[in-house]
């Protein structure tokens, strides 16, 4: 199985925007964990099955949050997740990132 590494970058965006809603929508924030956990999971299990965004970055969009995970294979039995953001967001957030 592939398995997957979450660079600090990715992963401060996503908590802030975790933390920002809680207070709003209380449990919110533990389905969109087990969401992502499981999307994280098929990607690791076939990284080639996902769309290709760029040269090497391919994309996934989440099915029940309208959010988009860029990754990118770093060796055969790893991926690396780049980007998770919000589909609204600019399509050039986070391109720069490896």
């Amino acid at each position: 199985m592939t398995k997957w590494a979450n660079p600090p970058a990715a992963g401060k965006a996503g908590t802030a925007s975790l933390f920002a809603i809680v207070h709003h929508w209380p449990g919110l924030p533990v389905r969109f964990t087990d969401e992502f956990e499981r999307q994280v999971l098929e990607l690791a299990a076939r990284p080639e099955r996902w769309m290709v965004a760029t040269a090497d970055i391919h994309r996934c969009l989440m099915k029940r949050f309208p959010y988009i995970i860029y990754f990118r294979r770093v060796d055969p039995e790893r991926i690396r997740i780049t980007v998770v953001k919000h589909r609204r967001r600019h399509p050039d957030y986070g391109r720069e990132r490896k």
